[in-house]
């Protein structure tokens, strides 16, 4: 049973991630590389069974390794970056899988 009919709230974390940076552009492509954190906030509301608006919003930072001279690290070190996204959620069954597994 649901808190609040129809309504789900979760947190989330990705600790520890790579995340790759590629740039291009008049001929020229760089990539580089970093290490990423993420920390997120998700908001559900089931519309029918199965199927139910979502609302994501998660903060991202990246301390990178990009060589650059030491006059302009600070500004290229840690990235931060806010991510708000909607979109539609489908989901198949009325279970989810793990429960499904027997070890």
């Amino acid at each position: 049973m649901l808190p609040l009919k129809n309504i789900r709230l979760g947190l989330f974390t990705s600790l520890f991630g790579e995340a790759t940076l590629t740039n291009e552009g008049q001929g020229v492509s760089n990539r580089d590389s970093g290490k990423l954190w993420i920390y997120g906030l998700k908001l559900e509301y089931e519309i029918v069974d199965n199927l139910s608006l979502l609302l994501v919003y998660d903060w991202r930072r990246i301390k990178t390794n990009i060589n650059v001279p030491s006059e302009i690290s600070d500004f290229f070190q840690i990235g931060t970056y806010n991510n708000l996204s909607f979109g539609l959620k489908f989901n198949f069954g009325k279970s989810d899988i793990l429960k499904s597994i027997q070890l």
